[in-house]
């Protein structure tokens, strides 16, 4: 039953996941938030197999009892179940525990970042981890070293990036997502939504960075800068840092112009 139920799960959550990428395709062109995309396909992929599951029916009390009176005398099976859900408590365990460890060590680190004046958000200087925003009450802005000898330019299209993660609350979701993959880690698709929710969250904020008057290209050539670096991208955060293939969907995504009547379409 509990395999049963984990397939089924897992076959929604892959169909879902299909449909929240044409519904972020269509968000896209209209020019609206990706992440909500995501989201809605969160809400569906965790709500939609446990009620099913709710509401199918159970077999008659007759053909349990026939079932197990047949079997009486038959050797014990192995009781998979117990098994299955064993193996996902201590995944669980062990990702809890992984994840917690990824937060004390970044708490530990935090407390040596020199803090920065300034006037918007809590920033910090650290030797190799940045750009991202850390915390999720209290966030903190955690730029590296190397920022510090930059030009006023680069320095501030990349705390504008920040900034714009801060107001809009990206590393609370971020945070939930994993979350939810520690806690459901045997559904696969969903360690997928993290990673598309993370892109699209990251995009959105590059599109509300450049609505606020950043020319695109400079903000391409920081978005490179930061990536040729090298820095140590934290795990619980939203960062600058990106895989290469990533920060080339973004600066693909910033310079190209909407086609007309791609919505329609």
């Amino acid at each position: 039953m509990i395999a049963e139920a984990f397939a089924y799960a897992i076959a929604v959550t892959l169909l879902i996941g299909l449909a929240g990428v044409c519904v972020e395709r269509f968000l896209a062109e209209l020019g609206r938030p990706r992440r909500i995309a995501w989201f809605g396909a969160y809400a569906v992929a965790i709500i939609f197999p446990l009620v099913s599951l709710l509401l199918a029916d159970a077999r008659p009390v007759e053909a349990v009892l026939a079932s197990s009176a047949g079997s009486a005398s038959a050797p014990v099976p192995i009781d998979w179940d117990a098994l299955l859900l064993r193996g996902w408590a201590a995944a669980t365990a062990v990702l809890a525990l992984g994840y917690a460890a990824a937060w004390i060590r970044l708490a530990l680190l935090s407390k040596r970042w020199p803090r920065v004046a300034n006037e918007q958000a809590r920033v910090v200087l650290a030797d190799d981890v940045g750009p991202a925003v850390l915390g999720v009450f209290r966030p903190r802005i955690v730029l590296p070293r190397w920022l510090a000898a930059a030009p006023e330019t680069v320095r501030s299209a990349v705390v504008a990036h920040e900034l714009e993660h801060i107001a809009a609350r990206d590393q609370a979701s971020i945070v939930a997502a994993q979350l939810v993959a520690v806690l459901l880690p045997w559904n696969l698709p969903l360690w997928w939504f993290a990673r598309r929710l993370r892109a699209a969250i990251e995009v959105d904020c590059d599109a509300r960075v450049l609505r606020r008057g950043v020319d695109p290209a400079h903000y391409a050539d920081v978005l490179l800068e930061v990536g040729q670096r090298g820095a140590t991208s934290p795990y619980p955060a939203p960062t600058l840092i990106e895989p290469v293939t990533l920060l080339e969907k973004r600066i693909r995504i910033m310079l190209t112009r909407p086609r007309p009547g791609a919505a329609l379409r």
